[in-house]
C-alpha cells in the first residue's frame, strides 16, 4: 500500500510530490517485519521557494531575508550568520593559527590560508606536452 504524504510546516504545505510515503514489509504478523519508510520532512521558506530537509539549513538561511546575524564577537561589535565565519574572526583578537605546515614553521589562522602557503613547497611540472 503506498499513500502520498502531504507534508505541514509551519502554516505552509509541502507535497514532495514524488507519491513516497508509508510502506509495509512482509506481513507476516510480526511487529518486527512491518517497517515504515517516510519521505524526508520538507522545510519550506517563508520568504522565497527555498526547501530544504534540515531545519537548520532552514534556520541559517532564513538570515538572508531577515538580516538576523546572532553571532557576535566578544571583542568588537563584529557580527554573522556562521558560528564558523565567528571562530575565524575571533582569532584576529586571539592571535590563535591552529593550522601548521607539515614542512617548516609557518602557522595561519585558517585552513585556506595555510593551503596557499602549501603550495610554495610543491614544484609545479610542466605537463609533457609542454616540454618542447
Amino acid at each position: 500500500m503506498t499513500t502520498s504524504i502531504t507534508l505541514q510546516v509551519g502554516l505552509q504545505t509541502v507535497d514532495d510530490g514524488r507519491g513516497g510515503g508509508v510502506g509495509v514489509g512482509d506481513d507476516d504478523g510480526d511487529d518486527d517485519s512491518t517497517r515504515l519508510q517516510q519521505a524526508p520532512r520538507l522545510h519550506q521558506c517563508s520568504y522565497c521557494p527555498y526547501t530544504t530537509a534540515n531545519a537548520g539549513h532552514l534556520k541559517r538561511h532564513s538570515y538572508t531575508h531577515t538580516g538576523e546575524k546572532p553571532f557576535s564577537c566578544p571583542y568588537c561589535p563584529y557580527s554573522c550568520t556562521h558560528e564558523t565565519n565567528l571562530q575565524a574572526h575571533i582569532r584576529t583578537h586571539t592571535g590563535e593559527k591552529p593550522y601548521c605546515c607539515t614542512y617548516c614553521p609557518y602557522r595561519a589562522t585558517q585552513r585556506a590560508t595555510l593551503t596557499a602557503h602549501m603550495r610554495t613547497h610543491y614544484k609545479i611540472q610542466p605537463l609533457l606536452s609542454d616540454q618542447r
